[in-house]
């Protein structure tokens, strides 16, 4: 009663007061004129209309007209303005520290102390009602009290929702993130140079082994045969390089390309000639169903007679076979780029040479107070695992380093299922997705005030952080590349807007640009104006302190907040042709073809560093992903609204639908395509229960279970399933010609049973061939390693070298036998968990029979099969998913979720033994599902 009778209590005003209340109040106009900045008109006026609410309310002596419900408005506007008007006093004060430069050299935890400190006296002095004449009781708790909250509230939340960095998330496993293994056969000696491993080559790991033909013999350099490393994500290619006299010995050297490499590996003979017919005759063992896959090119086409073996392996396996095309086509339509004048570092960097110039570091953990972080000296010293950089931009802005922009092209096929159109030569569209680097985004919202101290919440309020990737996106016309586009994607903070060409057209011509690109360049280039500091792309330009979001006059802009100025007055110097040299577009490194990001275009962590305490704190947002990272890389015809232009009026943002996959290929998986399921029993659902009738019989012992993984896949992707032709016990030999004799299915091939046209096949197939049925038995009643590892090789390396020989005829025979579908080769998930030796993890798959050293012996195997049987589907032109980790956190241990069918009580084997349970399918189907929605075609 006594707090509450206070309220009522007489209060004498001092001159001191009056003077520290009229402070406040300017402050918050002056944060309100900050924040109005960044606000489209409409929300503008609302924050007004709130701020001078406040402002009048707290003046008008309300209690004394109104008596007692005057002063319960009184105190609930108090309260609304013990929030609002310190939030804005913060405001003007953090931009005044911004426009000095001071902001971004305060900590986040100093920020915070500071930020709370001014906001509780902001906040007592809102609590000096001296126009009403009435005072709150306890001010200086209850300015400390909503201090507190303002301050520490917001980030804990906003952490709560997984919304920053330091998500403390497990590393990966570290590997090199572009390793290629280049085994060479060639007739001279081996020069010394060419011998060596482990050499750096851009942003890759090349590992070199070489052979020297004599005869029928290969004499290794160092006494060192290739051998298989065991990681999935590595590279690899055979280079044969026979002598110009030798034009018939093609035979003879795909023998001796057999005995070193399994058939699965890509092959490139490098011939010293360009003659056609020379080429063709190596070509031929190169090609058809038993052959290997690769070419035949004259070595002068992958570069001078100087080069390495590594460069030319190099050159031979992971360029697009289109590379130099596209990228003639990206130089004829790259972007005239333009910059506002104010803008920090208005020309884009080469990231290669950063990596080399630059004091890199990778770091691991989330953006905590202390990561450990490992420096590095080029991209070819990344590594998975790390995630994200340490280096400072500001040194980096004031390097000497050149200045380009990257491209990925993608060309995306017309629908070529039966609903096609009777016309096959609509080649479809081309995408031609720019990107540039900036060293920082200096975003500057609420006039810098949303990054200082006390207000910095990074990703929520303020949007500044380390490097910047930023682009357009053009799209083209298959049938005619060298022509005007068909639309442009500009990227935009968090997505893409896509204008027609007419309506660019139409906007330039409206729109007069100083220094503007001469109108034969506009025919086919598009204009790409950059804002200030946020670099979102616009196609007009802006010059007003802030700017809409929307290019188009006469559609109203909904967005809430503006964007910074964009005047374009710096042209950037790749806008010429003079100032390109030819080499201001380059591709974005590929892999695999060009199907596969690669390098620092593939790794996964952040470009930078966000400053953060606690974990939630940050002065910064998150940096950007490397582009092969991010959605408009994977997804370039995704975009949020369209604009168009009919000859007289614009109509737009047009809604889009929810972004799919393109067809880019034939055979894309959509909703109501068929699937139809082959191999042997990791696809017929062994061990997972509820058999089809007819297939747990003594005459057909298939196991067909309607808890396989391809039938629920096909539930997951909405797909027709058509009957499953996978049985359980099948090896190679059942999907190319059946068996002579035993049950009936068994005798006919599977591939001859293909039937109700499919459009997406899955396949399993050589963990039978292999034999690891009988190698799982010997553990359990031998040691298998000791069994199995013999002084002249391991005898499951060899049946797993023989299985990648056989493989990439039997994806070839499939797709041969069904040309219109997508074939899809699926490997095993790993059954045991790793042990450390040196504190074993048991397994309990048959008691303890099988020991942890086992069980890594067989896990490692099985990886190696799964590289194997990867390798094989890649380079037989068919698709991959790996799910060799699916089933992490429940294989063969003794407690925890168990997704994995163990030995039967007497220890012995079983059929559904070492197979999936119907939650381990489930696994494995999630898996397929996730990749298949990654694949692009």
């Amino acid at each position: 009663m006594a707090r509450l009778r206070r309220l009522t209590a007489p209060y004498t005003p001092t001159v001191q007061g009056a003077i520290l209340h009229l402070l406040v109040f300017v402050l918050a106009a002056l944060g309100a004129v900050a924040l109005s900045n960044d606000l489209a008109p409409l929300w503008r006026r609302v924050m007004w209309g709130v701020v001078i609410t406040i402002i009048l309310i707290r003046f008008l002596p309300l209690g004394r007209r109104l008596g007692g419900f005057g002063r319960v408005v009184e105190i609930i506007f108090g309260v609304v303005a013990l929030v609002v008007v310190p939030v804005f006093v913060l405001l003007a004060i953090d931009a005044g520290l911004a426009h000095l430069g001071f902001h971004d050299r305060v900590g986040p935890l100093v920020g915070l102390l500071i930020g709370g400190i001014i906001l509780m006296l902001a906040g007592r002095v809102v609590l000096e009602p001296i126009w009403t004449g009435h005072e709150f009781p306890e001010p200086w708790v209850l300015a400390f009290a909503c201090a507190l909250i303002l301050t520490v509230v917001p980030g804990v939340v906003i952490a709560a929702l997984g919304q920053l960095n330091g998500d403390g998330t497990t590393l990966d496993q570290r590997q090199q993130v572009s390793q290629l293994d280049v085994v060479v056969l060639r007739s001279d000696a081996v020069p010394a140079d060419e011998a060596r491993a482990n050499t750096p080559l851009g942003d890759w790991r090349i590992n070199t082994w070489t052979g020297q033909v004599n005869g029928d013999q290969i004499i290794w350099a160092g006494g060192e045969p290739p051998r298989l490393n065991g990681q999935v994500n590595a590279d690899r290619v055979l280079l044969l390089l026979p002598p110009a006299t030798e034009n018939d010995a093609q035979a003879r050297w795909m023998a001796l390309a057999d005995r070193a490499e399994p058939r699965a590996t890509p092959t490139y003979a490098l011939l010293q000639s360009s003659d056609e017919k020379q080429l063709d005759a190596w070509r031929r063992p190169l090609s058809g169903v038993a052959g290997r896959a690769g070419d035949a090119l004259p070595r002068a086409d992958l570069g001078s007679p100087a080069a390495t073996e590594a460069q030319l392996g190099l050159r031979a396996v992971t360029e697009s076979p289109t590379a130099a095309a596209d990228l003639a086509l990206a130089t004829a339509h790259r972007p005239l780029l333009r910059f506002d004048k104010h803008e920090p570092v208005p020309t884009p960097l080469d990231v290669d040479e950063l990596f080399n110039h630059e004091d890199f570091a990778m770091c691991e953990g989330g953006q905590k107070i202390h990561s450990r972080c490992v420096k590095i000296k080029g991209g070819d010293e990344l590594q998975s695992g790390f995630n994200h950089l340490s280096f400072d931009s500001h040194t980096l802005a004031t390097d000497d380093v050149h200045s380009r922009i990257y491209v990925h092209v993608t060309h995306v096929s017309p629908d070529t299922g039966p609903e096609a159109a009777a016309d096959t030569s609509d080649k479809g569209l081309i995408y031609l997705d720019y990107w540039w680097y900036l060293p920082d985004n200096p975003a500057h919202s609420g006039s810098g005030a949303f990054c200082g101290p006390g207000f910095s919440i990074g990703g929520a309020t303020c949007f500044d952080h380390q490097s910047d990737w930023e682009g357009v996106t053009v799209i083209l016309d298959g049938n005619d590349p060298v022509g005007q586009p068909v639309a442009v994607n500009y990227a935009e903070h968090d997505g893409t807007v896509r204008y027609s060409w007419a309506a660019l057209q139409q906007l330039w011509s409206q729109t007069r640009v100083e220094g503007g690109a001469p109108p034969d360049e506009l025919a086919i280039r598009p204009l790409v104006f950059s804002a200030r500091g946020t670099h979102a792309s616009y196609p007009v330009a802006c010059d007003k302190r802030s700017c809409p979001r929307n290019a188009v006059p006469g559609i109203r802009d909904t967005s809430a907040l503006q964007d910074n100025p964009h005047n374009g007055n710096v042209p950037w110097l790749g806008n010429t042709d003079s100032g390109c040299g030819g080499s201001c577009v380059v591709a974005l490194p590929t892999r695999r073809g060009g199907a596969e990001p690669e390098g620092w275009n593939a790794w996964g962590g952040e470009w930078g560093t966000a400053n953060c305490v606690w974990g939630s704190f940050c002065s910064s947002a998150d940096p950007p992903h490397s582009p092969g990272k991010q959605g408009r890389y994977q997804h370039p015809w995704c975009t949020n609204g369209v604009f168009d232009y009919d000859g007289s009026h614009y109509s737009g943002p047009n809604p889009v639908p929810p972004c799919v996959a393109e067809t880019v290929s034939t055979g894309a998986v959509v909703s109501g395509k068929k699937l139809l399921a082959l191999g042997d029993s990791y696809s017929s659902g062994e061990g997972a229960g509820d058999y089809e009738p007819g297939t747990d019989t003594a005459d057909n012992s298939c196991h067909r279970s309607r808890n396989a993984w391809p039938t629920l896949l096909a539930e997951q992707r909405h797909l027709k399933t058509l009957p499953s032709l996978a049985c359980s016990g099948a090896i190679v030999v059942d999907v190319l010609a059946g068996r002579p004799t035993g049950e009936a299915e068994r005798r006919l091939s599977q591939v001859g049973r293909i039937h109700g046209d499919p459009d997406l096949i899955t396949i399993t197939i050589g963990g039978n061939d292999i034999g690891f049925a009988k190698v799982l038995a010997d553990c359990i009643e031998h040691n298998c390693i000791r069994d199995y590892q013999r002084p002249s090789g391991d005898l499951l390396d060899a049946a797993i070298d023989d299985l990648a020989r056989q493989l990439p005829s039997v994806y070839r025979t499939i797709q041969a036998a069904a040309p219109g579908a997508r074939i899809v080769v699926v490997d095993y998930p790993k059954l045991f968990p790793d042990s450390d030796p040196q504190h074993p993890t048991p397994n309990c798959a048959a008691g303890s029979l099988i020991t942890p050293a086992e069980g890594n012996y067989l896990n490692r195997e099985g990886q190696r099969a799964d590289v194997a049987i990867l390798d094989a589907a890649r380079q037989s032109g068919v698709s991959s998913i790996d799910v060799s980790t699916a089933l992490q956190g429940g294989e063969l241990t003794c407690s925890g979720p168990q997704f994995i069918n163990h030995v039967d009580p007497r220890l012995r084997l079983f059929k559904a033994s070492f197979h999936p349970n119907a939650d381990g399918q489930e696994r494995i189907a999630a898996a397929v599902t996730n990749g298949l929605a990654a694949l692009k075609g």
